[in-house]
């Protein structure tokens, strides 16, 4: 990403380099691998219907885990998801279940009084 700043009225071209899921402290990243093993079940398309971004703001309010588009899209790829396009850009989609449990949370069963 290239960001054109002025400086004393001269512009300075600046580049902004997107951080890695790799750059996350270790416990985080090992905090984003549980959750996708455990929380996502793949199948064998892309699904339209959840975004990447929106599976991202699923992790962020489970797990208090500060992170990117970029770095979920990667971590996704490294536990063996993959998207439904060949660009690379921050919001795509993965071959994530429906039934995945963290976009089926249980519903508690209503109690009967008699």
């Amino acid at each position: 990403m290239n960001l054109t700043l002025t400086k004393g009225g001269e512009a300075v071209e600046a580049v902004a380099a997107e951080a890695s899921f790799l750059d996350l402290p270790p416990a985080d990243q090992e905090t984003v691998l549980s959750w996708i093993d455990e929380r996502l079940m793949s199948r064998t398309s892309p699904n339209y219907r959840f975004s990447g971004y929106y599976l991202r703001t699923i992790l962020v309010r489970e797990t208090r885990v500060a992170i990117t588009n970029s770095q979920f899209n990667e971590a996704m790829e490294m536990s063996g998801y993959f998207s439904g396009t060949r660009k690379k850009g921050p919001y795509l989609n993965f071959n994530v279940s429906s039934k995945s449990p963290a976009l089926c949370p249980e519903i508690p069963k209503p109690s009967f009084a008699y």
